[in-house]
């Protein structure tokens, strides 16, 4: 097969702490994935976890976050996919903001690299 996935239904859920100190931000997220079993193949499924740093600068209308992501072990024997990344977030106006992140992985079964930008836009 050359498909992406277990073809089952795969769910979960998390929770995420943000506190904000002055110019700083800390995250605490904490999760769980239900990942269906294809046959033939049973996974673990994992708690998720993450922690990271921000700071505010130009006013408030950018930041930087430094992010570390991990998953307890999916598939037994096998090291459990973790990374850190990086992400940038520019206010370009009053409706719009810029996000570009890069990361890299840091097990075998991460994404040696990663990258994404997008635009988020806030309706009032």
């Amino acid at each position: 097969m050359t498909n992406i996935g277990t073809g089952k239904y795969d769910f979960g859920a998390s929770v995420t702490l943000r506190k904000g100190f002055d110019t700083y931000l800390a995250i605490v997220d904490l999760g769980y994935l239900n990942i269906g079993d294809p046959t033939g193949i049973t996974y673990n499924n994992p708690f998720t976890y993450g922690v990271g740093f921000g700071k505010y600068f130009n006013d408030g209308n950018s930041s930087l976050l430094l992010y570390y992501q991990g998953y307890t072990e999916i598939i037994s024997g096998y090291s459990a996919p973790q990374q850190i990344s990086i992400g940038f977030n520019h206010q370009l106006n009053s409706q719009l903001t810029l996000t570009i992140v890069g990361g890299i992985g840091l097990s075998k079964f991460s994404p040696a690299l990663l990258a994404s930008t997008g635009i988020s836009w806030h309706f009032d």
